[in-house]
């Protein structure tokens, strides 16, 4: 799994120049992977670092230099998968000097002004040369391929510029902007789409009598333009400092450079910071985020991931070439492998089942099912059309394989074809018409014999509409299409088979065959092993795709697949052709077996659902037991918090308003159930322009301009929010705070430190609705909000070089009448919101829609008091609290709850305490013991005001307390630490450790999902790496609060945790049975791959050191230059933990790895000597490894 390096050397950590002067042709960013069974090469000495061209001094002739081999080119991680090269605007701008039309003179002094242009030290010189070097622009071409050409441009200038060769195609710097939005949105309408530059963003083409009331309105090339929205991108290029690059490279470049957009142009970016380094010959970008100010927009363009493997014909080694290409729009055809088709197993969980007359649960296939409507399998056009359902693609029909999905008709990743009776209707219809058009073109052939003449329309293929076709009922259309339409290859045996499918079906008796395999009276014991004939569905852990079900058979095994009689020696040959075709009909029985056989059954017989206590294990109920665990608590719930309410009301009111209603489901936990609203569904709607029934929006769709709008009070107001802690992230700030005020006080380490942990009992539904709205209400200080939609294309997950760019629409809240500037805005967004070090490009998308302040307090208050759930076929309005699953709830809790801080617990608030709160979860900490015993007895007390309870049986002090005579669990001083929502915090020094008591006793593959589809081993890695990653959070590894054994404490026993879900996913996979036919399967477990191990935990090492290494804070001196930091832990340190680790984990299972295990050994003597007792003691913490020999994997 060891990938080679590029042949370039980093000169920041985000960005970095490679040199090209040895080749040209700057190609595509590749990964290239050796293939494991090949011994690797050694590697290459260390190149010489590439440095940028130092600037041209005023007697170089810069026109005669071969810019295109010279100069550097930029990589991205994000942008790097969108274009081939990346340029600064100086080296893009000299290559796009080739195309202009100027005379040779004024193109040589052009370039030459251009070249040698530097600051004078005026602030207009400094920001022309600022965009000059920090500004990048990406092409899909390679460097020596870049010109600036634009036939569109050019093609306009032709028509523009007068026969004295005059250059100027503007009189000034704002019409030539207003030229190239005009050209941008003529570019649009000739290739029938939308400008999606963000530069055209707002404008629109409107006809000469058309009348608008927008004040900005200009006429350029021959239309109309009017502005919608204010769009900063085009003030940008107004400005000075554009008027002044303009004058020195021609208004003809500068509009080619405006007028970028398509597929085959690029785009311009500015970066988002002001961080730039500056040394000796050398100028580099360090930072990751950029915002799009030109081209097609970034969050709208796919990619699609191809992989391309080359066996090198030298050394036999196989290299793996990973690229990304635009992926077309508006497909109606695709073609899927079986490795890229997933079974849609979400359908399967949350199932209601199908009562019978004694209300009981029915069993069996649901009675929509094909083989329950069409039971006669006597008659063969109903078998027909059961074939229709089992091979869609054979028949034309929509399919996995080859068709698209529209998102306007189902949320899933692929359809539900449980009823295709509309699309069948359409496809006989369709049919029928063709029938009448081949009659009467044979009639009109018959009636005159030759050939026709020119005038004949038939005989070019012009057919008149044909007269009204008689009314055929459903009945003699599926007959007649039996006949005419039935494929050849389904014309033998399987319609019979088919046939004996739809008898024994109907034979099956289901519940028999339940309380056999299922028995109601031995639940929580072990059933006995019901063998079936077809493989068991895929584990509750385990996501695999159609290329990889376990069937131990060939296709020559199926006669009725290809319908061919053996030779002489007993087999059956399948040619070429044959097998494809047998393959793709078998793949689509398989994919009915599952989809529309099995997944429908587990669905009609049990409730499938997770648990809190186990994240990826999934749970099966019968549907008669779940009935009878949960019917106490819903009869419960429904008499607390909910109102009974007729089904006419209910929906007279959702007629008039957007948001219709949710469900609820009941989330199995230790003790009880969690009640969870389902606000993300969306619900099937008529469309009244088509009258095609559609997805609309759901509730949660509907309140994200409120939760937008709330979001930006949040953030101005931060007294609003109190002590409320959005992410655990924050509790490494906060504890930072508080420990400096002690410091500065001269408390710490001096007065002790009292805590008190208290946790609301039930808070989500217990808050009293009016009152918070009362305290909502207030928050909104503007009285028209605009909220719009910002685009982000951030770095995926995966490997360097091959992780796909993921896409999000956040929704950004603004006032009504703000006109900040985008650019600045999302600056100050990146530096107070910590994403400097993240790979993000913004795409702002100036239209937004406006929202009086009147209307989202009535949209809320509508949400809050008028939720209307169902609860079987009833309808219910909540009455009490809000519902969880809700955008809105968790800000909605956090802000209520910081008014009842404010108002009843003003003591927190002092300088000698600190009061942290994770939604319902409160820690105090303080040094005044009284204010510690007043926060315990409040708490406890109550505030029937805002429907605060709590149970002093699951609150925790370090001190003696007490509430009306008994006593609150105490943690005393020789623990590790104060438990507090997984952490355990230091109670002298306030460190933060890992809480790993919740792991007692667990099983690893509760935790894990594992992968089967394509390239298993490399997301194994990302998976474990991902994992480590959350588990290493900033709260864990800073420096400022914790010391140094606390860190490696933290590393190593994270690192135990990482190795054990390695080796519990490396198992899943190894244990997957072989599509290979055996004669006899192995009694034991096979050795694993021991080299791809070995791999594997060699790159989680370099993984683990660079994401360790990516969370410190580099400085920078006086030059720009990074200043070396000594870190606490090394490259060597951290080897040696992984090993250690490792060792742990792998040594209880020596016999499947023993190559591993003397190589993690090498690597443990390797490194002794750079280590000392701390890491030797976290190693042998006592306490931490009870809990992980507990642990079983």
């Amino acid at each position: 799994m060891a990938s080679t390096k590029r042949k370039a050397n980093l000169i920041g950590p985000n960005l970095e120049y490679i040199d090209t002067r040895h080749n040209s042709d700057s190609k595509r960013q590749k990964t290239v992977h050796h293939d494991k069974r090949k011994r690797r090469k050694p590697n290459k000495p260390r190149e010489e670092p590439a440095q940028a061209l130092p600037l041209p001094s005023q007697d170089t002739d810069t026109s005669q230099q071969n810019t295109s081999q010279d100069d550097p080119v930029i990589h991205h991680p994000v942008l790097s998968a969108y274009f081939q090269t990346l340029l600064p605007l100086r080296q893009y701008l000299l290559l796009a000097l080739k195309s202009s039309k100027s005379i040779a003179t004024s193109l040589i002094s052009r370039k030459k002004r251009l070249s040698r242009f530097q600051s004078d030290g005026s602030v207009l010189y400094n920001e022309v040369v600022r965009l000059l070097d920090t500004v990048i622009v990406g092409l899909l071409k390679p460097t020596s391929e870049v010109d600036g050409s634009d036939a569109f441009v050019e093609k306009a200038l032709a028509e523009k510029l007068n026969s004295t060769q005059d250059e100027r195609v503007a009189s000034s710097q704002n019409e030539l902007v207003d030229y190239s939005i005009a050209i941008l949105l003529q570019k649009a309408r000739a290739n029938r789409n939308w400008a999606n530059s963000p530069l055209a963003s707002g404008y629109r083409i409107i006809d000469n009598n058309a009348h608008s009331k927008t004040v900005t309105k200009f006429r350029q090339f021959g239309v109309d333009v009017i502005s919608l929205f204010p769009n900063p991108h085009s003030v940008e290029f107004r400005s000075q400092a554009w008027k002044m690059i303009t004058d020195i490279v021609g208004q003809e470049t500068i509009l080619k450079l405006l007028s970028m957009q398509g597929d085959n142009e690029g785009a311009v970016l500015f970066p988002l910071s002001d961080k730039v380094r500056r040394g000796y010959r050398l100028s580099s970008i360090s930072t990751k985020c950029y915002q799009q100010y030109l081209g097609s927009a970034l969050s709208e363009i796919q990619l699609e991931k191809k992989v391309e493997r080359a066996k090198s014909v030298e050394d036999g080694d196989v290299s793996v070439e990973v690229t990304f290409t635009r992926k077309q729009k508006n497909l109606e055809t695709v073609l899927r492998k079986p490795s890229e088709i997933r079974f849609v197993r979400s359908r399967m969980f949350y199932g209601k089942p199908a009562n019978n007359k004694n209300s009981e649960p029915k069993t069996g296939l649901p009675h929509i099912h094909v083989l329950n409507r069409f039971y006669n399998f006597k008659k063969r056009d109903n078998n027909v059309h059961v074939l229709k359902y089992i091979f869609p693609r054979a028949f034309g029909l929509h399919n996995v394989f080859t068709s698209t999905v529209d998102k306007q008709d189902t949320a899933q990743i692929f359809k539900d074809y449980t009823l295709r009776e509309d699309e069948i209707d359409l496809m006989i219809s369709k049919s029928k018409d063709d029938r009448r058009l081949r009659k009467i073109l044979k009639k009109k052939q018959e009636t005159e014999p030759g050939c026709p003449d020119d005038n004949d329309e038939l005989h070019h293929g012009h057919v008149p509409p044909p007269s009204p076709l008689p009314d055929i009922n459903r009945k003699e259309g599926r007959a007649y299409e039996t006949v005419e339409n039935l494929p050849q290859r389904f014309r033998g045996r399987i319609p019979h088979l088919v046939g004996e499918l739809v008898r024994l079906q109907r034979r099956c008796k289901y519940h028999p065959l339940l309380q056999h395999y299922c028995p109601s009276s031995v639940i929580n014991t072990t059933a006995p092993d019901p063998r079936p004939k077809v493989p068991a569905p895929p584990p509750s852990t385990q996501v695999s795709p159609l290329a990889t079900m376990p069937f131990k058979t060939q296709l020559t095994d199926f006669t009725w697949l290809h319908q061919k009689e053996p030779n002489a020696n007993g087999r059956i040959r399948l040619d070429a052709a044959d097998t494809k075709y047998c393959t793709s009909l078998f793949a689509e029985f398989i994919y009915y077996l599952f989809d529309s056989l099995v997944i429908p059954l587990i669905r009609a017989h049990f409730y499938v659902t997770e648990s809190t206590t186990d994240k990826n294990r999934t749970c099966y109920f019968r549907h008669d037991v779940w009935r009878k665990l949960t019917t106490p608590h819903v009869n419960k719930m429904i008499s607390v918090m909910f109102t009974d309410i007729t089904s006419q009301r209910a929906r007279a009111i959702m007629q008039r308003r957007a948001a219709k209603f949710s469900t609820v489901r009941l989330l199995p936990k230790v003790t009880g159930v969690r009640v969870l609203s389902n606000l993300k569904r969306r619900p099937m709607e008529v469309d009244p322009k088509t009258g095609l029934r559609t997805l609309g929006r759901s509730i949660n769709q509907i309140l994200k301009p409120n939760h937008a709008a709330l979001t930006f009070e949040k953030n101005r107001q931060p007294q609003a929010v109190g002590a409320s802690l959005f992410s655990m992230n924050e509790v490494l700030r906060k504890i930072t705070e508080f420990k400096d005020r002690l410091v500065s006080q001269g408390a710490f380490g001096k007065q002790k430190l009292y805590f008190v942990k208290v946790d609301v009992t039930s808070a989500f539904d217990t808050i009293p609705q009016q009152r918070l709205l009362e305290v909502i209400e207030q928050l909104y200080m503007e009285n028209t909000y605009k909220i719009r939609r910002q685009g982000r294309v951030a770095l995926g997950s995966g490997r360097a070089g091959e992780a796909k760019p993921k896409i999000s629409f956040p929704q950004i809240g603004e006032p009504g009448d703000n006109e900040e500037f985008s650019m600045e805005r999302n600056k100050n967004n990146i530096e107070n919101s910590g994403m400097e070090k993240k790979s993000l490009i913004f795409i702002d998308r100036v239209a937004c829609v406006y929202h009086e302040r009147d209307a989202l307090i009535r949209e809320l208050r509508e949400h809050v008091v008028n939720n209307f759930v169902q609860i079987g076929k009833r309808f219910y309005r909540q009455s009490l609290g809000i519902p969880q699953g809700s955008v809105m709830s968790t800000l909605l809790c956090n802000l209520f709850y910081a008014d009842l801080e404010a108002h009843e617990l003003p003591f927190t608030q002092a300088k000698t305490g600190l009061l942290m709160r994770l939604v319902d979860d409160f820690l105090f900490i303080t040094t005044n013991r009284d204010h510690a015993r007043r926060f315990s007895d409040a708490m406890h007390t109550g505030f029937p005001e805002y429907g605060v309870t709590v149970k002093p049986e699951k609150s925790l002090v370090n001190f003696e307390a007490d509430f009306n005579g008994r006593k609150i669990e105490r943690v005393f001083g020789n623990t590790p630490g104060f438990p507090y929502c997984g952490t355990l915090i230091n109670e002298k020094t306030l460190e933060i450790r890992r809480d790993w008591a919740r792991r007692d006793g667990l099983l690893v593959s509760n935790l894990l999902t594992i992968d089967h589809g394509s390239k298993p081993g490399l997301k194994m890695v990302d998976k474990v790496s991902s994992g480590w990653k959350l588990l290493s959070s900033a709260i864990y590894l800073n420096t400022t609060i914790n010391s140094r054994p606390t860190i490696v404490v933290n590393l190593y026993w994270s690192f135990v945790d990482a190795a054990m879900k390695f080796y519990r996913y490396y198992r899943g996979l190894s244990s997957r049975p072989k599509q290979v036919r055996r004669k006899k399967a192995p009694k034991r477990p096979q050795k694993g791959n021991e080299k791809q191990i070995l791999n594997m935990i060699s790159e989680f090492m370099s993984l683990a050191y660079t994401l360790l290494m990516s969370r410190e804070k580099r400085e920078y001196d006086e030059e720009g230059n990074v200043i070396p930091k000594e870190g606490l832990i090394g490259r060597i340190q951290i080897r040696w933990l992984v090993a250690k680790a490792f060792l742990r984990v792998l040594g209880r299972k020596q016999t499947l790895f023993p190559k591993v295990l003397n190589w993690l050994e090498g690597c443990v003597k390797a490194s002794a000597g750079k280590v000392d007792w701390v890491f030797y003691r976290a190693v042998e913490d006592e306490e931490i490894n009870e809990i992980f020999d507990t642990m079983r994997y």
